[in-house]
């Protein structure tokens, strides 16, 4: 019904109603007469006579007017009430793609760390394993040239993926390395004997002593189950921070 209402063309009707009315008017009075009348040279009497006949009119068609500007104003409400509903649509799939977007973000970030920690320890295994084989590959020289060179590239690049704690170990290693390469070069020379065969010759008891001592260390950090595990089990966890 309110539709219906709304629908109606209240201009329409009012021209209709006219044509009946102005109709209605000239067949009662007859139009022959209305002629007569207005030809008559009394304007007031004539005045009163149109304002009578058009007073009704004048009606017709402000109500007309009032009911067409209401339908206007009806349809307006309606349309911004529709406008509304599309907007908290808006809003609401806006939110939603928003918390989709979000879920997605963490989903990532998520996953960047997940890979981040994986490639991580990926990387700290891999220096593990090379610590291992430089110790075999270079315990049966005696960790003469180029232990030391090679010692000093798997530093660089444990300072990459593991702590300070490591990075300090492995210096101490590298200094111990170093410091036999001077023993060889500086304080032991080579015997031959048919007894003994090659054998060392140490400048002295302190420079044979701290040559031993130095060796055993390093066997130490190399071959030592305890001594590895000690060392490389906190730093092979990777945090999730």
């Amino acid at each position: 019904m309110k539709k219906l209402w709304n629908r109606i063309n209240w201009l329409i009707v009012a021209f209709v109603v006219t044509i009946a009315y102005v109709t209605f008017i000239v067949w009662k009075v007859e139009l022959s007469k209305i002629w007569v009348f207005l030809s008559s040279p009394n304007l007031n009497e004539i005045g009163d006579f149109l304002a009578g006949v058009f007073s009704p009119l004048a009606f017709i068609w402000l109500v007309a007017a009032v009911l067409t500007q209401r339908q206007e104003l009806t349809e307006t409400r309606d349309q911004f009430a529709e406008n509304q509903k599309v907007v908290d649509a808006q809003l609401k799939t806006i939110n939603e793609q928003s918390d989709l977007l979000q879920q997605q973000h963490t989903l990532a970030e998520e996953t960047a760390k997940k890979t981040y920690r994986l490639s991580l320890f990926q990387e700290r295994y891999k220096i593990y394993e090379e610590f291992i084989a430089f110790g075999a590959k270079h315990e049966k020289r005696r960790f003469k040239e180029p232990a030391y060179s090679e010692f000093l590239e798997l530093l660089q690049k444990s300072t990459f993926v593991f702590g300070k704690d490591i990075e300090r170990w492995f210096h101490e290693i590298s200094e111990a390395i170093y410091r036999m390469q001077e023993l060889w070069d500086t304080e032991i020379t080579h015997g031959f004997s048919d007894s003994r065969g090659l054998f060392e010759i140490y400048r002295s008891p302190e420079v044979e002593m701290e040559y031993k001592q130095t060796s055993r260390w390093l066997r130490e950090q190399f071959f030592s189950p305890v001594e590895r595990t000690e060392k490389f089990s906190d730093s092979m966890r990777v945090s999730d921070k």
